[in-house]
């Protein structure tokens, strides 16, 4: 078909001068060209992909340049880089750990650890409704300055005063069974699930997240993954770049007004990101509060991306917002979850916490912070469903022009980040993929995500004999 000669284009030679590392097995190729078409064709500036499958790396490329400017640094496998959400993996993998170790248990409700978090409007929040945005705890209603993250005992204060947006049921006073058939709502915790997790975990260990993380996942991987950036790997850092607050505001007006802008083809909304996006540039819009006051509380935040650029937030330990790594570090994360809880011999939850945490919980009503169905799991990652179409759990709209009609996509598990960061993973192909990037994009799933999951679908379908 037309679609898939335009996939399998041959690139020109020249581009694969982009290419600052260059590793690709046999059967694995058409990845590669849809990774340089980013480059060429859909304004990535630097960028990393990794993909193991069966427990081997299998794609491992980076290339482009820390910044837009011909004499910047090359952007290597070893280039650091923000991911925001997808770093929600690694607090999630974190609590079912601790989960494992029975020092928490996902039904149990988080005052049983933590007294003070017990005020009567949350005392009966369970774990497991934090970890799957059901808390209702979505935003810090006296704001956040970025300093206040560096004193965790008077920020823990701050948290348990805070109330939730709205109260979530008791579990504890219906039967799971009956509870199971009643729709879920949820309202995605994008910055405020890692502060509770983090307090949570400090009071079952004693650690930070950010430092369980580097000491009991990073290590025993060797892999670099870092909530607060040790100074010195400052330079190796690249910094976010995206289209600027009034670019933004035009690219929602062209796309739901009479408005003579031009849009880039990668800027193409589907209904629920027109929704969000209205939501958040129009203070006026009363269904967007929700939204607003989810993203918006910390203004040392605001506008997106660039204030994320800052050593000031590289520093501090904001689990479900600031993780900074790389791909070839990521991929191990996402291999690991493909395998059951394991990695080439290093083992860091059960396969039985493995399967809980990726349990979903009954029918889901449309996000109240994202305006779209998310079908996350007990562990708190998103997990794909048959129901079309969605990907890793996020329902996209009919009208979303990426979407990838595929057999067996919806078998994906994991995150993204702001921009486009993945981590992923399909336990029924055995496979895991990480990707980052330091040229973020409008919407929650952008077209250089779509692009390369489609592509390596397509081929690891092709090595399983389905196509």
């Amino acid at each position: 078909t037309k679609k898939k000669q335009k996939m399998s284009k041959v690139i020109d030679t020249s581009t694969e001068q982009i290419l600052t590392h260059d590793f690709v097995a046999k059967g694995f190729e058409k990845v590669k060209n849809e990774f340089l078409r980013n480059f060429s064709e859909r304004r990535e500036i630097g960028a990393s992909l990794s993909v193991y499958h069966q427990g081997k790396m299998v794609v491992n490329l980076s290339g482009g340049k820390m910044e837009p400017k011909p004499q910047a640094k090359p952007y290597t496998p070893d280039t650091l880089q923000v991911v925001f959400s997808s770093g929600k993996v690694l607090e999630s993998l974190c609590i079912a750990m601790l989960v494992d170790r029975g020092k928490l248990d996902y039904d149990t409700p988080i005052s049983t650890y933590w007294p003070e978090f017990g005020t009567p409007n949350k005392k009966h929040i369970t774990v497991r409704q934090l970890m799957s945005h059901e808390s209702g705890l979505i935003t810090l209603d006296e704001g956040l300055k970025l300093r206040e993250l560096k004193d965790f005992d008077k920020f823990a204060k701050k948290l348990a005063k805070q109330e939730p947006y709205w109260i979530p049921p008791d579990e504890r006073k219906e039967k799971e069974a009956k509870f199971a058939n009643n729709p879920v709502q949820g309202g995605y915790h994008a910055i405020t699930r890692g502060f509770f997790a983090n307090e949570l975990v400090r009071r079952v260990d004693g650690r930070t997240i950010g430092k369980f993380v580097l000491e009991e996942i990073a290590q025993p991987l060797n892999c670099e993954i870092y909530f607060g950036l040790p100074s010195e790997h400052l330079p190796r850092v690249s910094k976010l770049f995206g289209v600027s607050p009034l670019k933004h505001v035009q690219i929602v007006a062209a796309q739901t007004c009479c408005c003579c802008c031009r849009v880039h083809p990668g800027d193409k909304l589907d209904t629920a990101e027109k929704r969000i996006t209205k939501s958040l540039l129009n203070p006026f819009n009363k269904n967007g509060k929700t939204t607003r006051a989810a993203f918006l509380f910390c203004s040392d935040m605001v506008p997106f991306p660039s204030k994320m650029n800052s050593k000031e937030y590289y520093e501090v330990e904001l689990t479900s917002a600031n993780g900074i790594s790389n791909a070839q570090s990521l991929v191990k994360i996402a291999a690991l979850f493909a395998n059951k809880g394991q990695l080439n011999g290093v083992r860091l939850i059960s396969e039985k916490t493995w399967e809980r945490g990726h349990e979903t919980r009954a029918e889901k009503k449309t996000d109240l912070v994202v305006q779209r169905v998310l079908n996350m799991s007990t562990g708190g990652w998103g997990v794909g469903t048959k129901e079309y179409p969605n990907i890793v759990g996020i329902f996209v709209e009919k009208d979303n022009p990426y979407f990838i009609n595929l057999p067996g996509i919806e078998d994906y598990c994991g995150w993204t980040g702001a921009g486009g960061s993945l981590l992923l993973w399909n336990s029924k192909l055995d496979v895991g993929l990480s990707y980052t990037m330091n040229f973020c994009g409008v919407q929650m799933l952008v077209d250089r995500q779509y692009a390369l999951i489609a592509a390596i679908h397509e081929c690891l379908l092709a090595l399983e004999s389905i196509l």
